[in-house]
This record gives C-alpha cells, structure tokens and sequence, in this order.
C-alpha cells in the first residue's frame, strides 16, 4: 500500500480553491493522487507492470508528458517505484516523493522541462540518477542538487581510482619496450586486487588468453594486450593518456557500479 499523507487529497477543498489562486499546483496534486488510486486497484505485480501502465497513460511518441508524482510515501517495504531505464520525460513534476531516487535510471533516461521538488530521496540510498539524465536549463532541480553534486564528486573520485588501476594493469604487461603475454601464475601474483576490473577487460576484449605448452610440453594459459589496442605503448613512453586508454576508461567506467 502506497500511502497519501494529508498534503494530498484533503488539500482539495472548495474553500482552499477559491481563494487560493495557484489551482495548477492542486490540479498537479489531484492527479497525482488519481494515478496512486488507480495503481491501488490495479494492483500490478511488479515494477515492469507499474511501468507499463504509466506509458500507456502519459507516453506520447516515445516520451512520458505530464506525469505527477506528490506527497507520495511508502508504508513498509512496498516502495513505489518504476523502471525508468531508457525513458524520456517532459514537462512532469515530482515533488515530496521520498523514494524517486531509488526508481531504476540508466544512461538513456532523460528529463527535459520537468521540476524536482524535495524530499526526494532518502539519506543512504544508492541511486544511479545523474546530471547526465537531466536538462539543467529547462528543468527545476532545486529537490536533487545536494544529492547529485554529491553523486558527481563520487563519480569523478571514481574515475580517478579506475584510470589509476588501468595503468598498473596496462603497465603489468609492458616489458623491455614493448607489451609481452604474462602468465597465469604471474598474474596472479601480481594482480590478484584486480579480479573483477580484469575480468571487464578480458569480457571486452581488450586482453585475450591464448594456451602454451613450455619444455615439458605442460600446456599453460598466458593473457596478452589485443593488438588492436597498441596505441597505449603511448602512455608508457610520452604521454598521461592517449585515444585507446581514454576508449578503455569510457567501456569500463560504464561497468563502474559493479567494479
């Protein structure tokens, strides 16, 4: 159950109307409570079909239009949420809506005219909204910006700690000027910090293994740099960065909420 607290319908009073001149703001109200009613009896089972019913409602050539979401709280752990990954929205408004930052946004969600009015989110909740998903000439972002300029400085302290571990990995494989395969012992020795990066490395092809027998005719693995990526022997003899590392950091730092 999704609960309205008293800012909702009851705000909806005659008198209120009459003198107040900001009906827009009550309207925004009424059918915000009118969609939570709806979704009441409805009663989708999931988050897909909570989703699903609001496109159906508010999409218009691919793009959600004036969808309001107020003074809504969860009671207990029903959180009213959607998937909103890959969605585009304009002239919308969420305001006192506690659990907004913990709706599922990717890079493809996008918000054009719309106002953020907080609270919308709670303290310790991770979320994957960012200034990237949002049009900050058009919108009102008044409710998110302490979230989100907090959210950057992470990102970029992110960044940061990625490019570092990158290069000690790149570097790993740079021997007597030139990139060399390195052996499975040998990595293990020496990057055993770095399981879960080396693994995106090796799932994007940017190193390979290939099987060698030695003089005992034991068959070994070795990891090598794909060819296609020589353009970093560029970092390790001139320069900070080059166009196939800032490549590499761009297809990682898209798998940086599981590094």
């Amino acid at each position: 159950m999704f609960e309205v607290k008293p800012e909702g319908l009851q705000l909806i009073l005659l008198d209120k109307l009459q003198t107040d001149t900001n009906l827009e703001e009550y309207q925004k109200i009424l059918y915000s409570n009118m969609l939570i009613l709806l979704l009441e009896i409805i009663s989708p089972k999931d988050v897909i079909e909570r989703t699903n019913i609001i496109k159906e409602l508010f999409e218009e050539n691919g793009v959600i239009k004036n969808i309001n979401l107020i003074n809504i709280h969860s009671v207990g752990q029903n959180k009213l949420v959607f998937d909103f990954k890959g969605c585009r929205f304009e002239n919308c408004h969420f305001e006192n809506y506690e659990h907004f930052a913990s709706n599922q946004f990717d890079p493809d969600t996008f918000f054009k005219d719309t106002a953020f009015i907080a609270p919308l989110w709670k303290e310790g909740i991770q979320t994957k909204l960012s200034w990237k998903n949002i049009d900050k000439k058009s919108c009102n972002t008044q409710g998110l910006v302490n979230m989100l300029n907090h959210r950057a400085a992470n990102e970029l302290e992110n960044n940061q700690e990625l490019r570092k571990k990158l290069k000690t990995i790149i570097k790993f494989f740079w021997s007597r000027g030139c990139f060399q395969p390195k052996s499975e012992d040998e990595v293990r020795r020496h990057l055993g910090g770095f399981d879960r990066l080396f693994k995106v490395l090796l799932d994007k092809k940017i190193l390979k293994t290939e099987k060698k027998s030695d003089k005992h005719k034991r068959e070994n693995t070795y990891w090598f740099l794909n060819n296609e990526y020589s353009d970093l022997r560029k970092i390790m003899e001139e320069n900070d960065t080059c166009r196939d590392f800032e490549h590499i950091v761009s297809l990682c730092d898209k798998e940086s909420f599981s590094l």
